[in-house]
């Protein structure tokens, strides 16, 4: 937290060597402490289930609801350039 508050004080004083500041690094920050959060709270879940619950079903639910989330993403994402593509 306080090297992202550092780089921020950094980057709008104009002591940036590169110029890339974005156009709203308040929001980029915040969404990467949501992701970490995120990231950390999937973690602590994982593990819990693991040792709460059967090893196998575990396995089991997480390749079942891996491939249902990835054919979302795949129909939301990539669905229409797949069409267009000649094989």
């Amino acid at each position: 937290l306080t090297c992202i508050v550092l780089n921020d004080y950094l980057s709008f004083n104009g002591n940036d060597d590169n110029n890339n500041t974005g156009e709203n690094p308040l929001m980029g920050d915040i969404l990467c402490l949501i992701g970490a959060a995120l990231y950390a709270s999937s973690n602590v879940l994982q593990e819990r289930l693991v040792k709460f619950s059967n090893r196998h079903e575990y396995i089991g639910n997480l390749g079942l609801f891996g491939a249902i989330i990835a054919a979302i993403q795949f129909i939301i994402v990539d669905l229409s350039s797949m069409r267009k593509a000649t094989y």
